[in-house]
Formats: structure tokens, C-alpha cells, sequence
């Protein structure tokens, strides 16, 4: 079986405000759960309309609350920008408050603005990273933790509590270069898969991770990478298509404009259309937009099981974290979500294991 979770993005397009935008991804996760997903992913943002949620962990102990089997997991917690005792505390007590249902996906961070507002040498994330971690692993199967390094000095201290999951909860980590593939397959972390990428590029992804984690003695059929989707599904295939591509155009031009200084209100293109494009310096983003597209199940629910069939042909995924909330608003959403438990998740058939 193909093991599906939700994936929330929490951005503020326009005509919505902040608080119906919290409170929407509340609800699909109720909705969710009801319908049989595994798990919610949240994202970690700052500065921008992109994404409402600055701190993942927070907003994950709000949806654990307003579910009862659900997993929440984060999608991913910026560690470098946080002190690693802190986080190894936040994350123990979630998950013994939710009993194990927290999943901690972490990264080194991609935005420089992050960096520096909150003092992290964006030079050395890799470093910090890897010790961050080493930090909050001793933490949550000792109970104990100490660092004497470039980055943080402190004494051994006691950690309280230790995580409800032994020895921590499930791990996740997202890498698309070489050398962040090559350090997480050798710990056996899985990944969260970037939606967007063409079939043969997530492939070649995996292809580079399994070859890594191979040699390090994991199996790579037993790690449980995700693969992200922005999604969409109606009768009308051609409406959802439209709505998608106007809200995938202003997030991602959102998502450049938080990379750098200055920003305002990602407003302005929204609703541009492709013959006025040459006002914004090229069609860059255009085929950018294109491309999530063609990459992604948004369609009729046939079209939608045509293209994840094809994917997991291509890539052997087994896990699929459905992005949704680009049809719309609140009420096209959940009937989206709907839609595709009832007719595009029964006739999506995992692929085979190699003997």
C-alpha cells in the first residue's frame, strides 16, 4: 500500500488572512486523519507570506492537540538557527505529550535573510548541523549532553524528559546536493523528496542516495523517504489546473522574493499572465511554474492516477506527502482531499519489491 500524509504549506495568498490560514491547515489535518492519511508535514519559514510558521515545532504540538492518531512531523526545523539543548528538550516533550506521534525532520536552512537575522554563519551550517545533531542524539538516548566546539560551549547537563519514541523520534532530512545526499544516507536518515522535480530527477536522487547508504550497510529498500506533491483534483480538470497554476505562480514568486533583503509584499504578479512576462525579466518563472505542472498529479482523478503511477513506476516510492491547498479555498480544498481519498487513492498501487 502506498502510505499517503498530508503536506502543509501555510501560505498566505491573497484575499486570505494569517489566522483563517492557521486555522485551514488545523482543519485539513482533522480531515486528514479522518480520511486515512498518516501523517501532516509543516513547514518552517520566515519573513514572508511564502509560509506562516516560524516555529514547526509550535505549530505541530496544535495539530497533535486537535488530533488523536495522526503524526505531525516537521518539514522541515531549522536547526541551525536554534540552540541544540533547546531543541532536544522541545522535541523529548512533544513526543512524550503525543505519545510518539511527533517526527522530526530537520535541515541546515537554505534562506540567507534566516541567517542573518537570527546570527547563524550561513558558511558553516554543514557543521553546525552535524554537531547540532550529535548534541540532540547524546541528549535523547543518554539523557545527558556536553559540548566544548567552536560553535557552542556548555556543561554536561541532565535532559528532561527523555522521548516517549526510543531511542528519539523518526528522523527526516532534505538534500539535493551531492554531499548532504551522501552525509544522510550514511546515517540512514531519510529524505523528504522536493515536489517539483521531474520523475528521472527524484530517480537520479535516489539513485546517488541509495548507492551512499549501500556501502555505509543499510538496506536501501527499508528507508522510508516521502516524496512531496503539490496536488489538485476535480471533475473539472481544466478549472483546478487554472486555479493551481495562478497560486503555484505567486508562491514561488513569494519563495524568490523571501531569498533576499528588501522584500514586499509578494502581491504583484499574481495573476500575471505569460505574454506579460518579459515586465518581469524573463519567462524564468514562468517555466519554473511549467514545470511543478507537468511534475505534479493536479487534474482529473484518471490524470492524477495516470501521473503517480508513472511515478512510482520511475522512482519506487512508497510514501507520498499530497500538498493541497493550491486549489483554493477551505471548502475546494476538502473536497479535494475527498476526491482524492475516494477516487484516485484506492487505484494508486505501490510498486513490487526486487527479490
Amino acid at each position: 500500500m502506498i502510505d499517503w500524509s498530508l503536506f502543509l504549506i501555510n501560505a498566505q495568498p491573497p484575499g486570505m488572512n494569517a489566522h483563517d490560514v492557521l486555522m485551514n491547515g488545523a482543519c485539513y489535518a482533522a480531515e486528514s486523519e479522518r480520511l486515512g492519511y498518516s501523517t501532516a508535514w509543516v513547514l518552517e519559514h520566515h519573513f514572508t507570506q511564502f509560509g506562516l510558521v516560524g516555529s514547526p515545532l509550535f505549530y505541530a504540538s496544535f495539530l497533535l492537540g486537535k488530533t488523536t492518531s495522526l503524526k505531525v512531523g516537521t518539514a522541515i526545523q531549522v536547526i541551525t538557527l536554534d540552540h541544540p539543548v533547546r531543541l532536544a528538550e522541545q522535541v523529548a516533550l512533544l513526543d512524550q505529550l503525543s505519545e510518539g506521534r511527533l517526527i522530526f525532520g530537520f535541515g541546515r536552512g537554505y534562506f540567507q535573510k534566516d541567517f542573518v537575522v537570527f546570527d547563524t554563519d550561513r558558511h558553516k551550517t554543514r557543521e553546525i548541523a552535524d554537531e547540532w545533531l550529535a548534541i540532540m542524539k547524546s541528549a535523547w538516548t543518554t539523557g545527558r549532553c556536553s559540548s566544548n566546539s567552536e560553535y557552542v560551549t556548555f556543561p554536561q547537563v541532565n535532559i528532561n524528559p527523555r522521548p516517549f519514541t526510543k531511542p528519539h523520534p523518526q528522523l527526516y532530512t532534505v538534500a539535493q546536493t551531492d554531499q548532504t545526499i551522501e552525509w544522510a544516507a550514511k546515517q540512514g536518515i531519510p529524505l523528504l523528496l522536493p515536489f517539483g522535480f521531474s520523475d528521472a530527477q527524484t530517480r537520479s536522487l535516489l539513485d546517488c542516495y541509495n548507492a551512499f547508504a549501500e556501502k555505509a550497510g543499510f538496506d536501501p529498500n527499508t528507508i522510508p523517504h516521502v516524496l512531496t506533491a503539490l496536488a489538485g483534483v476535480s471533475s473539472d480538470g481544466r478549472r483546478v489546473k487554472d486555479t493551481a497554476r495562478e497560486r503555484i505562480l505567486w508562491w514561488e514568486e513569494a519563495s524568490q522574493r523571501a531569498m533576499r533583503f528588501g522584500e514586499t509584499l509578494a502581491f504583484e504578479r499574481y495573476g500575471k499572465r505569460p505574454n506579460e512576462e518579459k515586465a518581469w525579466g524573463g519567462n524564468g518563472l514562468f517555466d519554473t511554474v511549467d514545470a511543478y505542472m507537468a511534475n505534479s498529479p493536479i487534474g482529473t482523478p484518471q490524470e492524477c492516477i495516470d501521473k503517480l503511477g508513472r511515478t512510482i513506476e520511475v522512482t519506487g516510492i512508497r510514501r507520498i506527502a499530497l500538498a493541497l491547498e493550491g486549489v483554493g479555498q477551505r471548502e475546494a480544498v476538502l473536497d479535494s482531499m475527498r476526491q482524492f481519498s475516494e477516487e484516485v487513492m484506492p487505484f494508486v498501487s505501490a510498486p513490487q519489491m526486487a527479490d
